[in-house]
Parts: C-alpha cells; sequence; structure tokens
C-alpha cells in the first residue's frame, strides 16, 4: 500500500469517479441512441445511420462523426496487453498481492482467447474508438484499483479462489461455443448451444460479473472501498444491458426458433 500513500488517499476517489462515470454512460447509452451508438460493438454495432436525423447541434455531428470511426474487435487484444503490462508493474511493487496475481490470470487468459478462440470476420466485427479508447483506460484503472484492495485471509482467499476458477472456466467454455458458431457457419451469427446457453442468452456476461464479484466479495460491501463498489455496479451494469441487447438481438433475428428455447437474458431461471 506504499504506493497509495505516497500518492496521497485521492487516488481511490478518482477510481471511484471514473467507475461511477461509467456506469452512467452505460445508463445514457441506453436512454440516447446517439450515446448508444458509441458504445456497442459486434453484431450490436449501430452504423451512423441509425442516429437518424435529428436537428444537427454541434453534439449531433461530433456525435455521428466519431460514430463513423471504427477499428477490428481483434484490437480487443490490445486492452488486455495493456492490463498484462499494468497487472505486471504492481506485482513487482508487491509480488505477493494474491487478489493482483490471480486478476493477471484473468487477462492473461484473456488475451490468449482473443488470439486462439475468437474469429472475428465480419463486417460487423468492429468496435466503435470510443469503446476502444476506453477499453485501454479501464485495463489500467482496474489494476490499479485491485492493488489498493488489502489482502484476503486465507480462508477467504480458498473461496475466491475456487469460484474464479468455476466462472472462469464456464466462460472458458461459452467463447469457444460463440466461436464454434462462426468456424460452422463461416461470416454468419447464429444461436450458441450448450453449457450455460441452455439457460441464458449471455453466459460469458454472466461469468464475467461472478469473475469480478470472486475478486472482491470480501470488500464489495464495505463503504471503506467506495470505488470496489462503484467497479462492480459499472460491471453489473454494463454486462446486463449488453445482454439484454444480445437477448433482443436474437430474437429479432431468429423469431420463434429462439423464442421456444426459453432462455432468460443473463440469470438463469430468473431473469
Amino acid at each position: 500500500m506504499e504506493f497509495f500513500r505516497s500518492v496521497g488517499c485521492g487516488i481511490t476517489e478518482l477510481l471511484a469517479c471514473y467507475f461511477l462515470l461509467s456506469a452512467l454512460m452505460v445508463i445514457f447509452s441506453c436512454i440516447f441512441r446517439r450515446v448508444g451508438s458509441l458504445t456497442v460493438h459486434g453484431k450490436l454495432n449501430f452504423r451512423a445511420s441509425g442516429l437518424g436525423n435529428g436537428e444537427k447541434t454541434v453534439v449531433y455531428v461530433l456525435l455521428k462523426k466519431i460514430s463513423k470511426i471504427s477499428v477490428s474487435k481483434s484490437l480487443f487484444s490490445h486492452f488486455y496487453l495493456v492490463g498484462i503490462f499494468t497487472t505486471l508493474c504492481f506485482i513487482y511493487i508487491k509480488p505477493t498481492s494474491y487478489r493482483t496475481i490471480l486478476f493477471l490470470v484473468h487477462v492473461l487468459r484473456r488475451y490468449l482467447e482473443e488470439k486462439i478462440i475468437c474469429i472475428h470476420n465480419t463486417e460487423y466485427s468492429e468496435m466503435n474508438v470510443f469503446v476502444y479508447l476506453y477499453g485501454l483506460s479501464y485495463y489500467i484503472a482496474m489494476p490499479t484499483m485491485i492493488y489498493s484492495i488489502p489482502e484476503l485471509s486465507r480462508k477467504t482467499a480458498i473461496y475466491q479462489f475456487s469460484l474464479f476458477v468455476l466462472f472462469s472456466v464456464l466462460q472458458i467454455e461459452s467463447h469457444i461455443a460463440l466461436s464454434d458458431i462462426r468456424r460452422n457457419k463461416g461470416l454468419k451469427y447464429g444461436i450458441p448451444y450448450g453449457m450455460l446457453f441452455k439457460y441464458v442468452s449471455s453466459p460469458h456476461y454472466l461469468c464475467e460479473i461472478c469473475i469480478y464479484t470472486s475478486l472482491f466479495f470480501d470488500v464489495f460491501i464495505d463503504f471503506k472501498y467506495v470505488h470496489v463498489m462503484a467497479a462492480l455496479v459499472y460491471i453489473v451494469l454494463c454486462m446486463s444491458i449488453n445482454a439484454i441487447r444480445t437477448h433482443n438481438w436474437y430474437l429479432e433475428h431468429f423469431k420463434n426458433s429462439y423464442v421456444i428455447l426459453r432462455r432468460k437474458v443473463i440469470v438463469p431461471f430468473l431473469f
């Protein structure tokens, strides 16, 4: 924790503001379509034409111009490289930080998935440049926040590790199922099957929430760590909204073929 004493306690407040603003951006993306066009990616990606023909204010023109700037989703790997580098820096400062080591495992695994499993081979396999820039900042902010949290007790660490491994494995299975569709159907999207896809439309988002919860479950309800609470609020909001959009996309494109599967959005049997 010497690092945070040297820069002052204000860094936790800065992180809290960062994640709260991120959560607000997710909410605004649902309310204002022009904002939403900057925050989605892949098959959910709005084109610039989706902004409509509203009043051409300065904000409208700016958003429309930004919405036209896209990069390949294969650049997701840059997020994880930044996360790996930042996390390694903190591990160098404090080699015994168990929570930080787990996060390093997470970003290493996501990087390898991006390179080995994920397939980005359609015109929709892109993201807005805003998403790209935000992703880079996120993978600097998250390791910084994790480093700021006290270490776990040995007993708590066992529970944390077990949950972390369980949901990491389930997320890998979900990503493989999604990639298999592209391998089998070429450029087409399809309906994923198997594992948790039997119950929900976006098990990979559910697993992401659970992975982060496993990292923070001992502190996220402690008001001394408002920045952790803010981060989890953002993660839950972001993953849930993406899951709702994905579920609606499946319903729109596959109609009754998807309805009869009776899948929930993200939480099995509930939502």
